[in-house]
């Protein structure tokens, strides 16, 4: 039986290729991997007629005798109707006849982070086919790189480098001789051009001096007489700095994966971080005590926090939970806003440095105290050097009017 979008002729040909649609704190992973990504195809078995098409269930593109473009089958015309715009990829999936069962794994392989990031693009894109009255699924390389051009002209290379990943999950080039839209040679041409055009540049050239934020940690003390909202953001503070987690992490911590020590508060976070790969799950991070500093404790803040909120806590797991009612678990982005708090009442230009420069800035002082590289990769769970290099390792700011002080102040 033919499929929706599917035509009677048999003179046209299609593409069928397709890509895989000291430090007072240590970390250890528990195992580590690598994974390869294989997105390569044969490009001596990829092109058929439309009639091996429809033998192996494969949709393939309507021509139109009056303008020779593709017509949307009835299931990408639900698709634009959709409210969940990634549900095209689902439809895009669900071409092959799998099984639900084998649909939802093969969706699962995109994080819910991922997919909120390539829905933005395949709105995008489901907008342009309609506009075409093109098929969703299936399409030219022209059609593909005229997307990119139309987005070029108001995002940067680092976006139209997501759109690209995302049309590769979504979209088969009917002309693509055996590549999918990632390695295309004239899209890895295209993209080149993009990035001499409008460079990438990282998002941050410098950044802010930890001691800033000690300085400032310091004066919220001691712990047993600050208020319950000072507590939950110097111990928030006090958990990323000298671990140099994401939030997510910090998110993640719970007591029930916590272990009491000597003068140490362990966790283990067993659940999927943006790290995580196959072969190298699970974190183990031990908060020591700081003797050097009672006021920079993290073992003596974390202690108070949680007999502070032993009891309005009830049931909750979750070691960061709002500081009133009703005293739940909080957000990621809760945790952001208490790394920001904190920040800008130390000093920090905000507007410049937003919370994950927390991680930046430990990493980075680390580093200028000759903390050993190899050491600092594995604390912060990195793999390569060049990701600390390139990303997070980056000279502290300093005073514009440092030198005009040094020479004028009264010293």
């Amino acid at each position: 039986m033919r499929r929706a979008g599917q035509p009677n002729g048999s003179n046209s040909v299609v593409s069928t290729a397709a890509s895989e649609p000291n430090v007072t704190i240590a970390n250890e992973n528990v195992a580590q991997g690598q994974t390869s990504n294989d997105n390569g195809a044969d490009g001596s078995a990829i092109t058929v007629f439309f009639g091996a098409a429809e033998q192996q269930g494969l949709p393939v593109c309507q021509r139109s005798n009056d303008n020779e473009e593709a017509v949307l089958g009835e299931q990408e015309t639900e698709a634009l109707e959709s409210p969940k715009t990634f549900e095209a990829v689902r439809r895009s999936i669900q071409e092959y006849q799998f099984s639900e069962r084998t649909t939802q794994i093969l969706l699962a392989s995109w994080r819910e982070s991922t997919q909120k990031q390539y829905n933005v693009y395949v709105k995008r894109w489901i907008e342009f086919c309609r506009s075409r009255n093109t098929h969703i699924s299936f399409s030219t390389l022209s059609e593909v790189l005229e997307l990119f051009t139309s987005l070029f002209e108001t995002v940067g290379y680092s976006a139209l480098s997501t759109a690209r990943s995302s049309l590769s999950s979504l979209v088969l080039l009917t002309d693509g001789r055996g590549y999918n839209i990632g390695n295309h040679p004239v899209v890895v041409r295209y993209f080149k051009g993009v990035f001499n055009l409008k460079p990438s540049l990282p998002r941050y050239t410098q950044t802010w001096d930890v001691k800033i934020v000690l300085d400032h940690l310091r004066k919220l003390s001691p712990a047993k007489k600050i208020s319950l909202k000072d507590l939950s953001m110097k111990t928030c503070m006090l958990l990323a700095l000298p671990s140099a987690q994401r939030q997510q992490t910090l998110h993640k911590l719970n007591l029930s994966q916590m272990e009491v020590k000597t003068s140490k508060y362990v966790f283990f976070v067993n659940d999927l971080l943006k790290h995580s790969r196959p072969g190298s799950m699970g974190l183990r991070l031990a908060f020591n005590a700081y003797p050097p500093d009672r006021r920079l404790c993290i073992y003596t803040y974390l202690r108070e926090y949680l007999n502070r909120t032993k009891i309005v806590r009830g049931r909750e797991r979750g070691l960061l939970i709002s500081f009133k009612k009703p005293f739940i678990k909080v957000s990621r982005d809760t945790i952001a806003r208490w790394l920001r708090t904190i920040m800008l009442a130390a000093g920090v230009d905000v507007s410049m440095f937003k919370p994950h420069s927390v991680r930046s800035a430990a990493t980075s002082k680390a580093k200028a105290a000759n903390f050993p590289i190899k050491d600092i990769l594995t604390h912060a769970g990195w793999q390569q050097e060049k990701t600390f290099q390139k990303f997070y390792n980056k000279p502290v700011a300093r005073n514009p009017n440092g030198f005009m002080t040094a020479v004028l102040g009264d010293h």
